[in-house]
């Protein structure tokens, strides 16, 4: 993710347009976790506020859910 955001610094810079911040925690709440006044509540996450629950343990079986599924698409792309 810390690669993917300093390559849009690199478009930025060439385009004239600001740079962002690439660190961990700025990234995880412009990505994952949200900031609560884009959605206007303080007592949910960003992802409660979508109804997928707000747990770690929701967060990381989504992400394990994800993860199998992409490799299956690779597997079936790879075969093909």
């Amino acid at each position: 993710m810390v690669w993917v955001c300093e390559q849009h610094n690199l478009v930025n810079q060439s385009l004239g347009k600001p740079e962002v911040a690439c660190s961990l925690p700025w990234l995880d709440e412009r990505w994952r976790d949200g900031k609560p006044s884009c959605w206007g509540g303080e007592d949910q996450s960003a992802r409660e506020s979508l109804g997928h629950g707000g747990g770690d343990d929701d967060t990381r079986e989504d992400e394990a859910d994800a993860s199998k599924a992409l490799l299956g698409r690779l597997e079936a792309f790879e075969r093909s």
